[in-house]
């Protein structure tokens, strides 16, 4: 028998979009907070043109520089999702935090990307965060896989199987080396959907009783 009061589109989407939040909190917690102190530049590479960033911690000290993007709140789920998932498979990712970006930093922002002739605007609040590493080599199209990381490769190729990444590929690896590590990055394409099947519920972040 059909639900007597079958929610409607507007009201799943509502739902759906405060539970991407509440994942997105849940999962921001576990993460170092920082805030956006310095403009370095914007990132050449990349969809989201994000922002090469010097941070500082809650106690105002230097903490390095971050690669900041600016994604919806789903996309910012997936990418903590796939740099927490990454780390317990033992696959290496860039630190991840949550950067926040106060007003004056987003007005410099702006007015910098308005000088460029871009109609892109960043806003306030929290964003997903990755430390820089230092040194690193972009993995470069084309490059054939050494032998010394053919198990690390072999493990990213499951990996991005398991979550059901269709952006990691030929023409765009999302990869950097440092010696004979390699480090994978960009995850908020992913589709993670094998998650609905390890936990239906509608508030996965709480504990079953």
């Amino acid at each position: 028998m059909p639900h007597p009061h079958p929610p409607s589109i507007a009201r799943k989407r509502v739902l759906h979009l405060a539970t991407l939040l509440d994942w997105l909190i849940a999962f921001a917690e576990m993460l170092p907070r920082l805030t956006a102190t310095q403009f370095i530049r914007i990132m050449t590479s990349g969809r989201t043109a994000p922002l090469l960033c010097g941070c500082a911690d809650l106690n105002g000290h230097h903490d390095g520089e971050f690669v900041v993007k600016f994604l919806s709140a789903k996309g910012a789920l997936f990418e903590l999702l796939g740099s927490r998932l990454a780390t317990h498979f033992g696959i290496l990712v860039p630190e991840p935090a949550a950067v926040q970006v106060e007003q004056e930093f987003a007005d410099v922002v702006n007015e910098r990307l308005r000088q460029q002739g871009s109609s892109r605007r960043v806003g306030t609040g929290l964003n997903f965060g990755s430390r820089v590493v230092n040194p690193m080599t972009t993995w470069l199209v084309g490059r054939m896989i050494p032998e010394a990381m053919f198990r690390d490769a072999t493990n990213i190729f499951a990996f991005d199987a398991l979550i059901q990444n269709p952006d990691r590929r030929v023409a765009n690896p999302n990869l950097f080396t440092q010696g004979d590590s390699i480090y994978v990055y960009d995850h908020e394409e992913t589709s993670f959907s094998f998650l609905l099947a390890l936990s239906p519920s509608t508030e996965p972040w709480k504990p079953r009783r």
